[in-house]
This record gives C-alpha cells, structure tokens and sequence, in this order.
C-alpha cells in the first residue's frame, strides 16, 4: 500500500511538472540566437534529408553533435513546424530530472521531497520552457552520475544480501554508459568527462576503484560495447561524410577551445556562477547553507559496511554539486545554462535537509533555527526585490508591457512573499507545512510568471519578425543580420545581404523585402542617399528592434 501511494504521488509530481513546463509554451515567438539555430538546423534535416550532417542557414554547422537535432525533427515531424514541437523535447528532459530525483532521493525515503525541489527550481523551469540542449544534456549527465550511484549501492545490497558470491555488481552501471553514450550524442566529451571527474576520485575516497571495476567487469564492458554502438555510427559517418572537417571543428573549436579559453564572448569571472546559483536554484536556496552544513556534520562512511549510512547519498552529491561547479568555474566559456547538472545533487542535499526537519519539529525545533533564518533573509529579498522592480523600474516594465503586466508581476510577488511569511511561522513546529507552502506557492507563481515573462521578452526580440516571414512571398532579406528566426518562419533560406549587394539588387530593380536593425537606419539611408536610392524602398512596418522595408512598384 505504501508503494503504491508513494508511486501515484510521483506521477502527481511528474504530471504536475510537465504541465508546468509544457503551459505556455508554443505561445511565444522563438527567443534570442539559440533557440533559432537549433529549431532551423533541425527543420533543414528534414527539409535536406539528411540526418547526418547538422545544417543551419544552409551552411554545414559544427557547434554540436546531432542527438538533440534528432529529437527536434522527430517532434517537427510528429506535431508540425511549430514553437510547442520545437520546445517539447526540453519540456521531456525537465520531466526526467524530476523522475531522477525521485530515484535518487528515494534510497533515503525522500524522493518525493527531491523531486518537487527540482520541479519548483527556477532556472530548470526556464530551460525545460526553451528550445535548448542545455537541458537534455543535463538530463544525460544526471542521469549517467545517478545510475552509478543506484548501482554502487545496489551492488553493495547484492552483497549484504548473499555473501557468498564473490562477485557482486548491477546492471545499472549498463544504464550509466547508456545515457553518457546519448549525452556524447548531444554535445560531446563532456557528457563523459564530468561524469568521469565525479564518479572516479568518489570511488578512490571509497576505497573501493579497483574492487568495483573488477567485479563489474562484466557489465562495465557491456555497458562500453553500448556506448560505442550508439555513439560511433554517427561520429563515423558525419567524419566522412565532412571529409573530417566535423572532427577538426568539433573536438579542438567547440570543446577544447570553449574550455580553455572564452568563445563567442561568453566570457566570465571566476565566481560568475554564484549569483547564477543564487537566482537559478530559487527558492531552496534559502536552506542550502544549513543543509550543506547538516551534510558535512554528518559521519564518515569509508567503509563497505556503511555503504547504507544516510550520510553517503548526501555527500556523494554535495562532491557531485562542488566539481560540477569547479569545472564550469574554471572553463573559459561561460554561460548561465552551463551550471545546469548542479541542481539535481543540490535538490538531494535540500531534501535530506527538509526530512530531518520534518523529525526535528517534533523533539527538537530549535535544529530548524538555521532554516528559519534562511527563509527570512529570502523574504526580506523578495519584499526589497518587489519595491525595486515597481518603484525604480517601474517606468522600464510599462515601456515593454501593458499595466496587466505590472499588476500580475505585483500578485505574483505578494503570493511569494505570503508563502514565505507563512514559511517562516511553520518552519519551527510544522516543518511540513512550510515546505509545501513553498512548494505550491512557488509552483503557482512560475506556472503565472514564466510564460508571461518569457512572452514579454520573446515578443520585444521578435519584434514581429514572425508575422513578416510567414506574410512575404517574394524574396526576403536582412541588411547584415546573419542570424535571426527568419529561416525557421519562412521555410527558406533568408540570405544577409552587405550593402553593395542591395545596391546592386535595387539597381536591377529586383522586387524585395528587406529587414533591417534600428541601428543601421543612419547608416541605409545615408548609403541610398549618396546613389540616389531614397525612392526606391518604402517603410512597411517601423518596430521597437526592427524596421521592414519594400521595394516601390
């Protein structure tokens, strides 16, 4: 019975987690320069049919390997070329780190706990909303990390269990180089190598590396052979078929040169993922210093015997959270959506936190102190956040929204702050009741708050760009914009035009309609005024971002 109501609770939370992620989400424009280039790379593997080589603008694009692109066009595919099936694979792998965290957290009783933490955490609620590979990577690497550790343990239960076999193991550690093999599919060797930094000095500390190795051989080499057959064909076939120019790009620009050094401007210092962490890991984040305090009071677990104590979950997880987040420290490239494979060992060390307060608030309240404090300085940020937003910024929120928009960012921000409040009050004596407050409070703020906000902004970078692409039937240009949404609105190839280019199609009399950015308006009409070209385009649409122009009849 108790199986059974613990596994219709985990279907709630994970119905309850995809409707959060999936709410919304087709009803927005696609956002920034990611979100285009993934979509379009894959509605050109259908449109080419070829699922080898990625293509984007037409051009062979060798960023990242093709799994996520697979899992784009298989939803293009299946649901039509649209934002919902372009985002739904993120929405699937947010789902699945909910399921993870309810399979890690459950060796210790709270999985259920786990798993609404990583449900309700803000930046794993964005990613799962955006057409990204952050997300599904995070997944496969979570997943490689977790099913190692449910086969350490199970194979130390196989032992306890019949001690008279001298070898013990899982098949878990098959499952563990199935996702890293998929992880390797969707954006290289770090889906090996972080597993890898996390996995082996964990084993080390154990004592147990060689003993583990040896008794899983069996299953390890099996696992391997998996890992090669899943990710070789393509890595093969994409060298060939690119002359190994994918092999060159991909390994030393995309993987070796993001690390060492900043690529594409996303440079960063080295503590840039703390204030990530601080605004990515809301709410929970006002109890992770108690929790990661509890975690290191807790007693050493060295031994084969103690493989069960509750302390080892927690601290093979608190290693797991502080090398994900050294190797992203110390990398060149720095991007907020890199620290994702955080969140999953930080929602296991919240919940065994939240658990022995659930114990402690009945014989001693007072250990929940330190929770207490944490809830309160994270209301007294909601309260100066919510004063700063409507008072010093009110004047920038009503130049890109309507008053609904500040009325709703208001209701959502007292609900926070009530949830809080009534946090604070139970923390002590119904710990329980303080941590579904925040739970469901949270929830329902991001199922209001998340899509408005990313609607707001997707509109204000779209700027109507959308509506332009599917409405123009003749040829359709940008003026020096190689990459916007155009592609994927349009069906075709949106080629960026340089000036003599325009002049000289304007000169043929070509027929066209051209999007150009505001801060190239000076720079067109000095270029049309100098070869006496004024006349010959006409404003058709005049935006916030972008204005449209077509050539006169």
């Amino acid at each position: 019975m108790h199986r059974a109501g613990s596994l219709v609770s985990l279907l709630i939370i994970l119905a309850a987690a995809f409707a959060l992620f999936v709410y919304e989400t087709g009803s927005y424009p696609l956002i920034g320069v990611d979100e285009p280039r993934y979509i379009e790379t894959a509605r050109e593997m259908l449109e080419r049919g070829d699922l080898v080589t990625p293509y984007c603008h037409y051009q062979p694009r060798y960023d990242k390997p093709v799994f996520f692109y697979w899992l784009e066009a298989l939803s293009l595919k299946t649901f039509g070329l649209n934002e919902l099936a372009a985002r739904l694979p993120s929405v699937i792998a947010g789902t699945g780190m909910v399921a993870l965290a309810y399979l890690l957290g459950n060796i210790q009783g709270y999985g259920l706990i786990a798993a609404a933490i990583i449900a309700t955490t803000l930046e794993i609620v964005v990613a799962s909303k955006l057409s990204i590979t952050d997300i599904s990577l995070c997944f496969f690497i979570s997943a490689t990390i977790a099913f190692f550790f449910l086969g350490y343990v199970n194979q130390d239960s196989y032992r306890r269990k019949f001690a008279f076999h001298r070898r013990t193991t899982s098949n878990w550690f098959i499952s563990m180089f199935i996702m890293a093999a998929f992880g390797a599919l969707t954006k290289g060797p770090v889906a090996v190598v972080l597993p890898l930094a996390v996995i082996a000095p964990f084993l080390v500390y154990e004592k147990n590396l060689v003993r583990c190795i040896i008794d899983s051989a069996r299953e390890m080499l099996t696992g391997l052979i998996g890992f090669l057959l899943i990710t070789l064909p393509w890595y093969i076939s994409v060298h060939i078929a690119t002359h190994g120019e994918f092999t060159t790009s991909f390994f030393l620009k995309h993987n070796l040169d993001r690390f060492t050094h900043t690529v594409s401007n996303h440079h960063g210092p080295i503590w840039f993922y703390i204030p990530v962490l601080i605004i990515g890991f809301f709410p929970w984040i006002s109890v992770i210093v108690p929790a990661i305090k509890a975690t290191l009071k807790q007693g050493s677990s060295t031994q084969l015997s103690s493989r069960f104590s509750s302390s080892l979950l927690a601290k093979f997880c608190l290693w797991w959270a502080l090398v994900v987040f050294l190797f992203f420290s110390i990398a060149g490239t720095k991007l907020p959506t890199y620290i994702l494979p955080i969140y999953l060992p930080l929602s296991i060390i919240v919940a065994a936190w939240w658990s022995d307060a659930f114990s402690y608030e009945r014989t001693q309240p007072w250990r929940n102190l330190a929770g207490l404090i944490g809830i309160g300085l994270t209301l007294i940020t909601l309260i100066t956040g919510l004063v700063l937003v409507t008072g010093v910024f009110k004047t920038a929120l009503s130049s890109i929204s309507s008053d609904s928009f500040t009325l709703a960012f208001l209701i959502i921000g007292f609900l926070l702050i009530a949830g809080f409040s009534i946090a604070m009050t139970a923390i002590l004596r119904q710990a329980e009741i303080a941590f579904i407050t925040i739970a469901i409070t949270t929830a329902i703020a991001y199922f209001i708050a998340t899509p408005m906000l990313l609607k707001v902004y997707a509109q204000y970078m779209d700027d109507g760009l959308r509506e332009t692409a599917r409405k123009t039937q003749g040829s359709l240009y940008t003026l020096e914009i190689p990459r916007t949404n155009l592609f994927f609105y349009a069906k075709r190839d949106v080629p960026a035009l340089k000036y003599p280019e325009l002049m000289a199609k304007l000169s043929n009399g070509e027929a066209l309609t051209l999007v150009v950015k505001n801060n190239q308006l000076d720079k067109l009409r000095t270029k049309l005024a100098a070869q006496n070209g004024e006349e010959m385009l006409s404003e058709l649409k005049a935006g916030k971002r972008y204005h449209v122009y077509t050539t006169k009849e």
